[in-house]
């Protein structure tokens, strides 16, 4: 019984005192940090990516808004073909139209963003002001929406009279 005791612990002295392998080992360890660290720097810098893409959407939509203030579908065909191939909105563009009082600072919706609806800012609040937001999901890849990261807002308001 001593001499396999003996041989075990023989055996687990020389194996500690073993150096093969620990390189190996090492950079199984470091190469698994490293390659989720880079999965995560691609991941944000593509949600970057896609954050700027929908406020330069929005922004266009604004811009067609100022020459086209009642053409709320038109705003909305804009902001969608501004968005490049595979990003897909969570829910179709908000477009709202609020009167601006210039007296106080402050604002009150409309019911719609209609000719007759703004021609009713023309008295004492002489101003009429289209807000436009999107709400983009991020996507990591292609079809792939990640849950992890909370979807992207961007709103572009303009004053139009």
């Amino acid at each position: 019984m001593t001499t396999m005791f003996d041989r075990l612990t023989g055996y687990l002295h020389e194996l500690r005192h073993d150096r093969r392998g620990v390189a190996a080992l090492e950079m199984s360890v470091i190469g698994m940090m490293m390659i989720s660290l880079m999965l995560a720097a691609y991941v944000l810098g593509n949600a970057a990516q896609q954050e700027v893409a929908l406020e330069q959407a929005v922004r266009t939509a604004g811009e067609y808004a100022i020459a086209n203030p009642t053409d709320v579908g038109g705003m909305q065909n804009v902001l969608l073909a501004a968005l490049p191939t595979g990003l897909a909105l969570s829910s179709p563009p908000q477009i709202a139209c609020y009167c601006l009082d210039t007296s106080s600072g402050g604002m009150s919706a409309l019911g719609a963003c209609t000719a007759s609806d703004q021609a009713s800012c023309d008295g004492a609040s002489p101003g009429v002001v289209v807000d436009i937001s999107a709400t983009l999901p991020i996507q990591i890849m292609t079809g792939l929406t990640s849950e992890a990261l909370s979807p992207v807002t961007a709103t572009y308001a303009v004053r139009v009279h």
